[in-house]
């Protein structure tokens, strides 16, 4: 545990400047959106599809159906 403490870094005043906070958005899933078209609007480089299914606790094989409400990151 000492060892993870101690790996965190101060941020110096250009990278919290440079921060922005994420939000939390309502998406209601219309026709023709997919996962994969949402999980690409995650403002993340990696694991974005993952990352929305945990987000919105669905199952891996779940599909969208219009109308459902899924929680979106945006910046």
């Amino acid at each position: 545990l000492q060892r993870m403490t101690y790996s965190f870094k101060t941020l110096n005043d250009a990278e919290a400047a440079a921060l922005k906070p994420y939000r939390i958005r309502i998406h209601t899933v219309r026709s023709g959106d997919t996962l994969d078209s949402l999980a690409a609007r995650l403002p993340y480089a990696d694991f974005k599809r993952e990352r929305l299914r945990t987000l919105n606790g669905l199952a891996t094989n779940q599909k969208l159906k219009p109308g459902m409400k899924l929680k979106i990151i945006s910046e």
